[in-house]
């Protein structure tokens, strides 16, 4: 029994009854309507071409085509079909487009996170020169936790992050690797008082400052900074508010030169030296990581868009050093 009309035109829509090939010898024969031109045109028998058309209107259970001695004409139903093959091709096209353009890390939409030193010191630079390399790409950046980064990762949500070292539980399938370090230091504006003073230098009459997630657990004792007060008196999640709050204040801002890198450019801030009694070694440096599921393949652009991470930051940590080498 043959289907009726509603459920005939819903079966159209599924690949299984047509592929590209077949929707292409409907429309070219819809076109031409000549077994003989669209034969021609398609590379393949005329034969071929009645087989492949005979076997489609076997599947549907109707016919699509008339053929009569006044040649061949579409049937109301052909028509439907036709129509149907051809959006089919479209679609066909369209992802060919995609994957060529996929091909040439092109595509048209890329998810990654940041931590939020790292997107006030990396972002700007990264999604300025995709505008330029590839103008028509949909960047979707999150800047998070990373607890939260970590999350989106497993999701599928995001393909990367970009943030400082911390440790993954073994069972969390997540790849951590090295991106660049940055040192340790004091950060204050650039007529602070204590900045060119030879001899002791009394860093407890002034007030000190972090900027972390984890600066609550922050104090002389376990960094052994004993130079400083016993606590800081600011502790500051906002980098850009962190970086004002030291140009226009005595703080002393201790952080990554990482998270200042343009300030300390410009000299808007300045390196305090430690001094020699400070046991910075108890400070890591900031380790800038990269982190993607293990095993996972990354689109080309998320690819490209990791090589460009570890460009800018290594290019952030020689001119970091070299800062640091003419302060000092």
């Amino acid at each position: 029994m043959k289907p009726n009309y509603d459920e005939w035109e819903e079966c159209l829509l599924s690949i299984r009854y047509v592929d590209l090939r077949v929707a292409s010898h409907v429309t070219t024969l819809a076109r031409t309507l000549s077994f003989t031109r669209a034969a021609s045109e398609l590379g393949i028998t005329q034969s071929a071409l009645s087989r492949s058309i005979q076997q489609l209107e076997r599947l549907c259970g109707v016919k699509l085509f008339d053929r009569g001695r006044m040649g061949i004409e579409l049937t109301a139903m052909g028509r439907i079909v036709h129509e149907h093959a051809v959006g089919l091709l479209a679609k066909g096209d369209e992802l060919d487009h995609a994957i060529h353009r996929m091909a040439q890390g092109c595509q048209g939409r890329v998810a990654f996170g940041m931590a939020r030193t790292a997107a006030v010191s990396l972002l700007p630079q990264m999604l300025a020169s995709e505008l330029t390399t590839n103008p028509d790409l949909q960047s979707q950046v999150v800047v998070r936790s990373f607890d939260e980064l970590l999350n989106l990762l497993q999701g599928g949500e995001i393909e990367f992050f970009v943030a400082a070292d911390q440790k993954i539980p073994s069972k969390i399938p997540v790849e951590a690797n090295l991106v660049a370090l940055f040192p340790l230091a004091q950060l204050v504006r650039r007529d602070h008082p204590l900045l060119g003073v030879e001899g002791n230098l009394r860093y407890r009459d002034y007030p000190w400052m972090v900027a972390s997630n984890t600066a609550q657990r922050t104090n002389v004792e376990s960094r052994r900074w004993h130079h400083l007060r016993p606590a800081p008196q600011i502790i500051l999640e906002d980098l850009n508010c962190a970086a004002q709050l030291t140009q226009t204040t005595d703080v002393i801002w201790v952080t990554s030169a990482f998270s200042a890198i343009s300030h300390l450019q410009d000299g808007r801030l300045c390196e305090l030296p430690f001094p020699a009694e400070a046991e910075t070694h108890t400070y890591q440096p900031y380790e800038l990581m990269l982190y993607k599921l293990s095993g996972r393949t990354l689109s080309p652009v998320a690819e490209r868009l990791t090589g460009l991470v570890a460009e800018l930051a290594l290019g952030m940590a020689t001119r970091v050093n070299a800062l640091r080498g003419n302060s000092h």
